[in-house]
This record gives structure tokens, sequence and C-alpha cells, in this order.
């Protein structure tokens, strides 16, 4: 019996300390890379509300456009809508409010949003898309998104010509502010 109640306090111990310390699990972390639940000392928390969020106007930019777009980065300047489940998990939409960008945990202001794979038509190209996004809260209701979206089996819709390559990636970062 003294052999069993030994072992017992020798796995539970460590368990027990864990805990009053703080520890949220001996076998890492659960909330994105923070340690006890909390930040790091001097992060201030922003918050992120449901709602439209406008883009920064001139905050644009493309870091990659492998599907060769066209685009211009001002033309993604689109307001995007934020749902946030007050648990901390966000889900970030297209500018027609309906389209899923990503969708993940936010901790300490950031996180890794994902989506896909879905299919996406710009009305000359169709394609299979997966969705990448960097999500930064840098004030209270506004935020810096790096999206990566990379597509596959690209085919032209009926009628047109697509000129983008069978795969391919389009990389870039836009402000949202509230």
């Amino acid at each position: 019996m003294k052999k069993t109640a030994l072992r017992f306090a020798l796995v539970a111990l460590p368990a027990l300390f864990a805990a009053s310390c703080g520890g949220d699990s001996l076998f890492g972390t659960l909330d994105g890379g923070t340690t006890g639940g909390t930040c790091p000392a001097g992060v201030t928390i922003y918050r992120v509300a449901n709602g439209m969020y406008p883009a920064v106007p001139g905050s644009a930019q493309f870091v990659s456009d492998g599907c060769n777009t066209g685009i211009a980065a001002s033309a993604l300047e689109s307001a995007r809508t934020v749902q946030n489940d007050a648990q901390g998990n966000v889900t970030l939409y297209a500018a027609d409010g309906s389209t899923i960008i990503g969708s993940g945990p936010v901790r300490c202001n950031t996180g890794t949003l994902s989506y896909g794979p879905t299919t996406i038509s710009d009305g000359v190209c169709r394609f299979t898309a997966n969705y990448s996004v960097s999500f930064t809260a840098t004030a209270d209701n506004a935020f810096t998104v790096q999206v990566t979206q990379q597509r596959s089996q690209s085919q032209s819709e009926p009628g047109q010509n697509c000129q983008q390559p069978p795969s391919c990636s389009v990389i870039y970062k836009v402000s949202q502010k509230n």
C-alpha cells in the first residue's frame, strides 16, 4: 500500500505543482503559444468586435502575385467582415460578407486563420483555393492581415481564356479599421 501511495504521489505532485503555478497543461500550452493562459508581460490585448471593417486607404500591397492577376493593390482595399465568438476565435469574410477567407484562434493579438479548399471564379478563371491568413490586431477594432491564397486546378470559364498557371499563389497585406 505504501508503494502504491508513493507511486501516486510521484505522478500527482508534478500535476498539482503545474496547476498551482498557473500551468494549463503538462504537455504544452493550449492557447496558441502563451503560458499560463496569459500573454507575455507588456502585451496589450486589443479588442476586435463583430462588424464590417473598411480598409485603411493606401495600406494594401502585394507580397507576390504568382497567378498574374493583374489586379492593382488598391483593388484589395475592400471592407471585410469579422465575426468574433468571444472565445478567441475569429472568422474573416470577404467584402460580400459571406465568403470566408479564414477562421481560427487569435491569442495575444495574433493568429493564423485558414479556410479551404473552396471553388472560386473570378469570371475568367475557376480554381480551387486554400487560404492561410496571418491576423494581427494592431489596436482596438483595427487589424492587419497577410492573406495567402493557394490556387490549384485552374481552368477557363466557358468562353474565356484563363491565363494563370494551373497552380499558383497570391499573397497580399492590407490593414482594416472600424
